[in-house]
């Protein structure tokens, strides 16, 4: 997948899949910041710097989750949807695409996100992902509660909706 009106291009066949109907395309980048938690004691043993880690990831991922939200209710008031964000890592996505990513998203100068020598982001608290957006008059690629990532858990789901607000039937899972 080529972006227009820059060079990036995307390879592997998850992200063709995710985009090759998508009229418009998000790219994410988040972080929290610097390496150490500063709500680490003064001794940490292993036991809470892994808790920190886990905490780390999921604040990271609780800011991906808000920046996401924003270009969910961007593309509603544009009249698309979006599809889940795919990272690179995610299914044959290559790696080797954040540099892409950090590149055109001008995270380093907004926000400290770089790569580092060994191509891992730095700081290690980051995420970067891109969103596709959809036109709903397209056939064919409208998100079905069937091939969500999302499904067995879901609670919009479970109160008998869908992620557009309409009314629906699903069989129990």
């Amino acid at each position: 997948i080529k972006l227009v009106g820059t060079m990036m291009i995307f390879r592997g066949k998850s992200v063709y899949d995710r985009l090759r109907r998508s009229v418009h395309c998000a790219l994410l980048a988040a972080t929290i910041g610097p390496e150490s938690p500063a709500a680490l004691p003064a001794a940490p043993d292993d036991l809470d710097r892994a808790l920190a880690r886990a905490c780390a990831r999921a604040l990271v991922e609780c800011a991906a989750d808000r920046v996401n939200a924003s270009i969910i209710a961007a593309a509603a008031d544009e009249g698309l949807y979006t599809d889940d964000r795919l990272r690179p890592g995610d299914g044959d996505f290559p790696l080797d695409s954040r540099s892409q990513l950090v590149f055109y998203t001008q995270s380093e100068k907004r926000l400290g996100l770089k790569l580092d020598v060994d191509g891992a982001l730095d700081p290690p608290y980051s995420t970067m992902s891109v969103v596709g957006l959809y036109d709903p008059s397209q056939k064919g690629r409208r998100r079905a509660c069937g091939r969500c990532k999302h499904r067995d858990y879901c609670t919009i789901r479970a109160i008998g909706m869908n992620c557009h607000g309409s009314k629906g039937s699903f069989p129990a899972s």
